[in-house]
C-alpha cells in the first residue's frame, strides 16, 4: 500500500462520515491490483557457433494499476442524491462498487499522472468493465461540491482571506444537520 496524500486522507474522512450516516456501506483503500496490459514476448532463433537456439525476450512487461478506493454506496445515498450517478459519473461494477482515483487539484490536464490515469481508465473499462472515477477538487465531477467536504477543504487558505469558509463547499456538520441526519459523537467538524 502506498503512502497517503492529503487528498486521500481527506477522502477517507469523507468516507468515514458518509459511512456513519448510511451513505456508504463499506470502502477499501487500494483493494486490488489489476493488470491492464499483458506481457508481450518476442521469440526468435539465435544462431550459435554450432547450433541454433530458440530465445524468448520480453518486449513489454505487464502494466499494473491499482485504483485508490473501492466504495459501495447505499441505496440511501442514491435516494438522497438521485442524480449522483450521472452528475458524478458513479459507475458501479457488477458487484455494486464504485472505483475512485484521487488526484490533487494541481494535477491538471497536462501532467503525466493525469494522462496515465486516462489511459488506465480506458484499459480498465475495456478489460474489466470497471470505470474508475477521477476525484479532484475542481468543480467537475466532484463529490465534495455535490455533497459535503471534509473540514480542511472548507477553508479558503489564501493569505488575504484569513481562513474564511469557501462558499462552494458545505461543512459536513451543517450539511448533515440541515438534512436531519443523526450525527455521531466522533463527528467533530
Amino acid at each position: 500500500m502506498s503512502n497517503k496524500s492529503t487528498y486521500e486522507e481527506a477522502f477517507e474522512v469523507w468516507l468515514d462520515i458518509a459511512k456513519e450516516n448510511n451513505f456508504v456501506s463499506k470502502w477499501d483503500r487500494e483493494p486490488t491490483k489489476f493488470f491492464v496490459s499483458e506481457k508481450v514476448n518476442y521469440e526468435f532463433i539465435k544462431t550459435l557457433k554450432t547450433t541454433e537456439k530458440a530465445v524468448e525476450k520480453t518486449i513489454i512487461d505487464e502494466i499494473p494499476y491499482t485504483p485508490d478506493y473501492r466504495v459501495k454506496f447505499t441505496t440511501h445515498f442514491f435516494n438522497e442524491f438521485p442524480n449522483a450517478k450521472h452528475d458524478l459519473l458513479l459507475v458501479e461494477d457488477n458487484l455494486g462498487y464504485c472505483w475512485f482515483d484521487v488526484k490533487s487539484k494541481f494535477q491538471g490536464k497536462t501532467t503525466a499522472s493525469n494522462r496515465t490515469l486516462r489511459h488506465n481508465q480506458y484499459l480498465m473499462l475495456k478489460k474489466y468493465n470497471i470505470f474508475v472515477t477521477r476525484l479532484t477538487l475542481d468543480k467537475t465531477y466532484n463529490l465534495y461540491y455535490y455533497t459535503f467536504a471534509p473540514f480542511p477543504f472548507c477553508l479558503d487558505k489564501r493569505p488575504h482571506k484569513k481562513n474564511t469558509v469557501k462558499t462552494a463547499f458545505r461543512k459536513a456538520k451543517s450539511f448533515l444537520s440541515n438534512r436531519g441526519f443523526i450525527q455521531k459523537q466522533s463527528l467533530k467538524f
